[in-house]
Formats: C-alpha cells, sequence, structure tokens
C-alpha cells in the first residue's frame, strides 16, 4: 500500500488518529506521500507504521535532518555544561581561591619555557604517569613562584577531569581539625587516594608535629600504592637527601624516589604577581 494511497480518517480501528497536526510554517505536506516534510533539507518529519497492520497504519513522528543535527548539537552543548560542571565541582573542592585561576597559558611569561614546557610534558603524559606513580619535585628558594607553577599543573589536570588536589603544608592542621571525626578521615582518604595530590610549601615553618605526622603518613600512603605527589619546598636536593632529623629520612626518601626534581631559580615573582595585580585594579578603577 503506498503512502498517497491511505485514505485519511479521524480514527482506526484501535483508536489512532491517522490525520496530520496542521504543518509548522517551516513546514508542508508532500502531496506525493501525504506526509509533512521540512521547508528546509526536505526531509520528512513523520513516518507511516503498520504496527496494528496494514489496514491499520498509524503516523508517527520522525525528525528530518534538520531537526537531528538540532539535538545533535543540543546534546553536545549539555554535555560540556555537564563537564564544565563536573570541573568546576573538582576545583572547588581540590584547590585554594587564589591558585584556581593560574594556568600555564596565564602565567607562561613569568617563568622560562623550558620548564613550561617540562610541567607541560607532564600533564601530557600523565596516563603514564600515574600508571608508575611518578610525581614532580619542584625546589627553589622563596617567592621563585612553586607553588604557582605547580597549581598550573593540577588546574590543567583538573581541566582534563583528573582528581588533582593542592594542599598547603602550614594549614593542614587548621585543615583537620576543623573537622569533625568521620569529615576528617573522609578529608584524609581523599588526600591519600585522589589520582594526584601537590603539597606546597612543604617544609615550611616546620609546621607542628602533629601537622607533619598527618603529611607523613599521607605521602607514605601514596608512596605504597603508587599515587602521583607533586611537592613544592624550599628545601635543596641536599637537604632532602642529607636530612638534619633521622625521623625525617624515610619520608625524603620516598619523596626523592618518586618525584623527579625540577629546580626553579630564584626570581621575584611574588613581586611580578603584585604588580600585575596593581595594573589589572588599576584598569578596572580608572
Amino acid at each position: 500500500m503506498k503512502n498517497a494511497d491511505i485514505t485519511l480518517s479521524p480514527k482506526t480501528q484501535f483508536g489512532h488518529v491517522l490525520k496530520h497536526e496542521d504543518p509548522k510554517s517551516d513546514e508542508y505536506v508532500d502531496p506525493g506521500d501525504n506526509l509533512i516534510h521540512c521547508r528546509e533539507c526536505r526531509e520528512p518529519r513523520e513516518k507511516i507504521l503498520d504496527v496494528f497492520g496494514k489496514d491499520n497504519p498509524i503516523i508517527v513522528p520522525s525528525p528530518c535532518r534538520c531537526q537531528r543535527m538540532k539535538r545533535e548539537q543540543e546534546g553536545k552543548e549539555q554535555e560540556e555544561k555537564d563537564r564544565q560542571l563536573r570541573i568546576q565541582k573538582l576545583r572547588s573542592f581540590g584547590v585554594p581561591i587564589r591558585f584556581r585561576e593560574y594556568t600555564f597559558e596565564k602565567n607562561q611569561d613569568m617563568f622560562d619555557s623550558d620548564k613550561i614546557n617540562i610541567l607541560k610534558n607532564y600533564v601530557s603524559h600523565i596516563a603514564d604517569m600515574e600508571k608508575n606513580g611518578e610525581g614532580l619535585l619542584l625546589t627553589g628558594p622563596p617567592r621563585s613562584g612553586k607553588a604557582i607553577l605547580g597549581a598550573c599543573v593540577i588546574n590543567a589536570l583538573i581541566d582534563m577531569e583528573i582528581s588533582a588536589f593542592m594542599r598547603i603544608y602550614p594549614l593542614l592542621p587548621t585543615n583537620v581539625e576543623s573537622l569533625e571525626s568521620k569529615a576528617r578521615s573522609e578529608f584524609i582518604d581523599n588526600l591519600i587516594n585522589c589520582s594526584v595530590l601537590m603539597i606546597a610549601e612543604f617544609g615550611a615553618e616546620q609546621g607542628s608535629e602533629y601537622a607533619k605526622s598527618i603529611l607523613y603518613s599521607i605521602i607514605k600512603a601514596r608512596y605504597m600504592n603508587k599515587k602521583p605527589l607533586i611537592i613544592t619546598t624550599h628545601y635543596t636536593l641536599e637537604e632532602l637527601r642529607n636530612p638534619s632529623q633521622e625521623k625525617d629520612i624515610s619520608t625524603f626518601n620516598q619523596i626523592l624516589e618518586c618525584c623527579a626534581p625540577i629546580t626553579i631559580p630564584a626570581s621575584n615573582i611574588s613581586i611580578a604577581e603584585a604588580d600585575r595585580n596593581f595594573r589589572r585594579a588599576k584598569e578596572i578603577l580608572t
């Protein structure tokens, strides 16, 4: 039975309406098949089904090429919105507010291009780094920008939807002590089990013994489970290889074993960053 031979009636035996809705402004009824078509792509927007037998056909919607392309685009847009939401959640939990805006693209003019390229390569090979439990050790004097470089790595990994966390060593006691017992345990477990963990300012002010014990247990757990660590510290490689206190030997050795050292030369990044912020504020206020 050809479509053109179908006699449109108010209802079939099974109560299914065999008639068109009124065509919209971008549609027309093609006399060749008695179906609604799209004026743009000329494809039909409905089709005839014989699900109840050839004597009881029904007309059902069928998207044309324009509608299919629109739905596909809407699906991609929704997928990207969902991806950005996941990234936002990862960053809000994983990175301190001050460090969330640092990226290689925005901050590459502050550092030596060779160092930037090394860190970019680490990010691009993160699958291998995770497989082997290989991290980074950024050493250098205060105000050389080690934490900023590390934040660039962490933010790049988060943009890839990798659970990468950044924590500031001297603030660990505050982070931990402000939590109830269960939440405290979950907080520490997250630092142990996330894909990549960055500890900034390792060794700064020596921290409390409580903070040190927590940090050392986290480092040991990640070392044993081959979870990548990124450490920034003012310690030199020589100081890490020959710690002044015996209780630091095991942890320092674990860091040296699983983190590739990169020395960041002395510079005054803090002043450069302050100058940049001042110029930005001046542009807004004037």
